[in-house]
């Protein structure tokens, strides 16, 4: 009996032995399936990467060609604008041009006219600038409000300190 149960024994560990290699061999091939599958994986979320790194330069060049055609486009209506500009001052200058010389030629008839009559040409001067003139004190206004006025219409009319006082 001692034989059979060295022999069962011996028969289990055996058994044993082989569910362990058999266990080994199967957690290495998973092992090995999970490298796979990992370098697999690793290979698509590359690919995916690429694609996505791929899509956004498209988009950049895209809305890099939009921003060029944009700025053609600018540059031809600043163009035509200066063209514009260009051509207006160039009217401005010949109606001025014409009014001047409309005005000389006035002037001369005029002249020609009158001839050495100086009586007939009185010419008025004209003040550089309009000048403003004081408000007149009513008594019903504060003198420290009235007063105000005085140094505001000096600095308006370019009066200096000596000409203020008359």
């Amino acid at each position: 009996m001692e034989a059979s149960q060295a022999s069962f024994k011996e028969e289990i560990e055996a058994g044993q032995e082989f569910i362990k290699e058999k266990m080994k061999a199967g957690q290495e091939s998973v092992k090995q399936e999970m490298r796979l599958g990992q370098e697999e994986m690793k290979r698509e979320i590359a690919c995916m990467i690429e694609n996505k790194f791929e899509a956004m330069e498209g988009r950049i060049n895209t809305a890099e060609d939009k921003v060029g055609e944009i700025q053609e486009r600018v540059s031809a209506v600043e163009q035509q604008i200066e063209g514009g500009v260009s051509a207006v001052q160039q009217q401005i200058d010949k109606r001025v041009s014409a009014a001047v010389d409309k005005e000389v030629d006035t002037l001369r008839k005029c002249i020609a006219t009158e001839g050495s009559n100086s009586e007939g040409l009185k010419f008025l001067p004209m003040p550089a600038r309009p000048s403003l003139n004081l408000l007149i004190y009513d008594g019903k206004t504060s003198w420290q409000v009235y007063e105000i006025q005085f140094p505001i219409v000096s600095d308006a009319n370019g009066w200096n300190y000596s000409l203020a006082k008359l």
